[in-house]
């Protein structure tokens, strides 16, 4: 496994024991406490090591209200004219902390823009609404006008769910986009069942991506990366701990993706995507189909599309350097529009 997809997910459990190390015979009672915090809310652990990371790599925590929401995003870098701007958006039931262990490996001086998106992090949420991919979309392009990224071209990308809703704004608002750049992304409905799919319909997965409990968790997590590494078992108590409270929202969101006007919406809008745009996907993805790939490489025409070996859908912690690279190559190459 890639060294810098163990430091994302061992530091959580790792870095208070250590930094506590040098007071233990003078605190002790300290210590105790520190030692039953990360025992009893690992989750809490979880998100102190989220926000000194953020803190760590540059950037910095800010939010706007858009009609009924409050958007929380980070920012890192200033606009710069010689160069696109970049907005992240993260994948199902994550935050913008997911994308921290990958975004340090780009330069420091880029501008780079990572949002929660509505009903996830810290972002307003509203039960009542659409989370299908176009309405995902039109949310977000509420969004980037706030905070001012339309005022030049930029370069969105997204993965999964995320990479879905960057495809289908795209297609409809190609005007406010340099480039575009989507990780195994939502919204095409395979011809070809992934393993996560027949996991789901034959009961080994009776939950799918919403598991209730640590056992689920760690069957889950097979569909989801190619290898997977050796956690604590502290670390599955402390997602579960992260999203007890949420998988009612999770219910809706998935329930709205999967919805006829949603489901295929990339595949069916992609042929009006025009800016240069770059798909990467893992070959083994298990969880969303890998032919996906080839769908948008014939029908996306100035694109790029690479698929990783050794890989699965979390391809930017699987492979973060590779995915980096390609991605980096792809911003600095000039438009060919």
């Amino acid at each position: 496994m890639h060294t810098i997809f163990k430091l994302a997910l061992a530091p959580p459990l790792m870095c208070i024991g250590l930094m506590m190390l040098p007071f233990v015979f003078f605190f002790s009672p300290t210590i105790v406490a520190a030692v039953g915090i990360v025992y009893f809310r690992p989750d809490l652990v979880f998100r102190l090591y989220t926000r000194f990371k953020m803190w760590h790599i540059g950037f910095r925590s800010k939010s706007v209200t858009v009609s009924k929401y409050t958007f929380s995003f980070a920012v890192r870098g200033k606009p710069d004219p010689s160069r696109p701007s970049m907005l992240f958006l993260h994948g199902f039931s994550a935050a913008q902390d997911m994308w921290w262990p990958f975004v340090q490996n780009l330069p420091s001086d880029w501008h780079i823009v990572a949002v929660d998106m509505p009903g996830h992090g810290k972002t307003t949420r509203k039960m009542n609404d659409s989370f299908s991919l176009p309405a995902q979309a039109a949310r977000m392009r509420q969004f980037t006008q706030a905070v001012g990224l339309r005022k030049k071209p930029f370069h969105l990308v997204g993965i999964s769910m995320g990479g879905g809703v960057a495809g289908v704004y795209a297609a409809k608002y190609s005007e406010d986009l340099a480039k575009l750049t989507m990780f195994c992304p939502a919204g095409i409905n395979s011809k070809i069942p992934s393993e996560f799919e027949l996991a789901v319909s034959d009961g080994r997965l009776s939950n799918g991506l919403l598991p209730e409990n640590e056992e689920e968790y760690v069957k889950m997590v097979p569909y989801l990366m190619y290898e997977v590494p050796k956690v604590p078992s502290l670390y599955w108590k402390g997602m579960r701990l992260l999203r007890k409270n949420n998988n009612a929202f999770y219910k809706k969101v998935m329930s709205d993706l999967m919805a006829p006007n949603s489901k295929d919406s990339l595949r069916a809008n992609m042929s009006s995507i025009t800016v240069p745009t770059l798909v990467l996907w893992g070959q083994h993805d298990n969880l969303l189909h890998p032919s996906g790939a080839r769908v948008l490489k014939e029908g996306i025409p100035n694109s790029q599309v690479h698929v990783l070996e050794r890989c699965g859908h979390s391809l930017h912690m699987e492979r973060p350097f590779k995915t980096s690279k390609l991605l980096r190559t792809f911003a600095e190459e000039e438009n060919a529009n």
